[in-house]
């Protein structure tokens, strides 16, 4: 019964949504200037990422870049579709593009750590955790995530020289 309800609630949040990006569809259409258009697409990739559907979240968060480039959380909001699509180069340019406008956006070079850990370049997760730690102290995901990369480098035979 539990499961069911569970189950309803989500179909029933996927429709608001779907009913939500049909309201920002229709606003697009009447929006009056480049300000208007940008938040509305960033707000309806928002919602089409959260359904899972990131080739339309991507090219609504591109349309909202072109009409103003400095626009730091549509290309944070789309460095986060890109890694949910697994495509983790571009993911990681927009990532560093968000810490090029804004170096002190914490989330930012938090996710880019996670995408230098699963790469395998520990170090460079490693300073971008510490990064996010320096801008937000206390920073619990990044703290963790540190901790980790510093550990997932060794293997068996470092524990073998470690214990002798």
């Amino acid at each position: 019964m539990r499961a069911h309800y569970y189950l309803e609630f989500a179909l029933a949040k996927d429709a608001r949504n779907q009913d939500a990006i049909n309201e920002y569809s229709v606003a697009l259409q009447v929006a009056s200037n480049d300000t208007d258009r940008k938040r509305l697409l960033s707000q309806r990739g928002l919602l089409y990422r959260e359904l899972d559907q990131h080739d339309s979240a991507m090219e609504d968060f591109g349309a909202a870049i072109v009409l103003d480039p400095n626009y730091v959380d549509v290309y944070f909001s789309r460095a986060l579709a890109l890694q949910q699509a697994d495509q983790t180069e571009a993911a990681m340019a927009d990532y560093s593009k968000v810490i090029e406008l804004d170096t002190e956006y914490a989330e930012a070079h938090h996710n880019r750590g996670l995408l230098h850990k699963k790469a395998g370049a520990h170090h460079l997760a490693i300073r971008d955790y510490s990064k996010a730690l320096d801008i937000k102290p206390g920073y619990g995901r990044a703290q963790v995530n540190r901790g980790y990369a510093f550990m997932l480098p060794i293997t068996p035979l470092h524990v073998l020289l470690f214990l002798g």
